[in-house]
């Protein structure tokens, strides 16, 4: 009961003006034709609508698995971005430049360094703005070497036997204004069991002192028809200085890559 005493207004519904009815009506009107969108399709609108600089950077940080099997399958767009360098050079970058991943094949001299570009007697990478650092090797040869797992980074058997995708390899180097180097690469593509199915050497390169002003020099190479049974990339670079001074005055590398052509 309520506190005037009116028991006919216990549990009674408020009256509504003929005016308030009809304001209700129209916000009911106009918010009944439309549907809410789903909170992933907001999302992917959103993506979609991000420059290219920064939808690069934004899948840069997704696992390489997720890239191949499920992003380049959701539109053309974020195809064509997976399928191309830039987007895996980012990636790279990102990771950043540091000897984890790794390992040393010969450690001669004071081994390995990482240094700032662009160094003693060195130039700017200016091919790339965003790379900041290089390895240098010493007086010895320094020799490091990473396993790259195709099937690890999405691409499945019957891609690499039947398609049999181009894997391009690149590296930079560079010498000193002061002082000659060696440099070599060599890659290549193993079996299962890491039986050598295929193989580039660029034997030992000489950068004499002053060679192009010490600027930096682009390697590649691009392998096809390699045949079936490819699961493994083995990429291996090394250098060392040619006057055997102490410390680190051998060749220098640095943005180094590996990626299949789609």
């Amino acid at each position: 009961m309520d506190g005037d005493g009116d028991p006919g207004s216990v549990g009674q519904p408020e009256e509504v003006s003929p005016e308030e009815q009809q304001e209700e009506a129209c916000a009911e009107e106009a918010s009944g034709g439309e549907e809410r969108p789903e909170e992933g399709e907001e999302e992917a609108a959103y993506l979609d609508e991000l420059p290219e600089p920064l939808l690069l950077r934004v899948l840069a940080e997704l696992p390489a698995a997720q890239l191949v099997q499920a992003c380049r399958l959701v539109c053309l767009r974020w195809k064509e971005l997976v399928d191309g360098a830039p987007l895996w050079l980012l990636k790279c970058q990102q990771e950043g430049l540091d000897l984890e991943g790794w390992c040393d094949v010969e450690h001669g001299g004071d081994g390995w360094r990482v240094e700032e570009l662009p160094g003693d007697c060195g130039v700017e990478f200016i091919h790339d703005e965003s790379v900041k650092k290089y390895f240098a090797s010493s007086f010895e040869w320094c020799r490091k070497a990473q396993i790259i797992d195709l099937q690890a980074e999405g691409y499945w058997e019957e891609l690499l036997d039947t398609t049999q995708p181009a894997i391009v390899v690149k590296d930079w180097y560079s010498g000193r204004r002061d002082a000659g180097c060696l440099y070599e690469l060599t890659v290549k593509l193993l079996s299962e069991h890491e039986d050598v199915l295929a193989e580039f050497n660029s034997g030992q390169v000489a950068v004499p002192a002053d060679s192009d002003d010490g600027g930096w020099i682009e390697i590649s190479h691009t392998f096809t028809d390699y045949g079936p049974g490819v699961r493994f990339v083995r990429f291996e670079h090394g250098g060392q200085d040619c006057v055997y001074w102490k410390g680190w005055f051998g060749a220098r590398v640095t943005n180094s890559s590996v990626w299949v052509e789609p």
